[in-house]
């Protein structure tokens, strides 16, 4: 995995999607959070004992990337069989319910 650049700040830093965590209390802590998470560069506050990093707009941490990779499989190949069969059968309920609210005889 490809290191984090830690760097020492004295006032949290200005980024407009922050993401953060608290009880940091060494350089080596705040790289180890930011390998977890995914990110290239940590803004250490030792004073605070908290560590900053920018949200990724657009794209997710490789930590999660990694671990969620299987999890989109099954919804983009259309679902299951038991899902189609729930949903036509629902579908068919809020028709027979309408169906008796307009007056339709069936």
């Amino acid at each position: 995995m490809k290191k984090v650049n830690v760097q020492f700040v004295t006032v949290p830093p200005a980024i407009a999607k922050i993401d953060f965590v608290s009880g940091i209390r060494t350089k080596e802590e705040a790289e180890r959070w930011g390998e977890k998470h995914g990110y290239s560069a940590v803004y250490w506050l030792k004073s605070r004992q908290r560590a900053y990093a920018e949200k990724m707009q657009g794209h997710l941490p490789q930590s999660v990337t990694k671990e969620t990779k299987g999890l989109f499989a099954p919804s983009e190949q259309g679902g299951s069989l038991l899902e189609n069969a729930i949903l036509a059968g629902l579908v068919v309920l809020i028709l027979y319910w309408l169906g008796k609210f307009l007056g339709v005889p069936w």
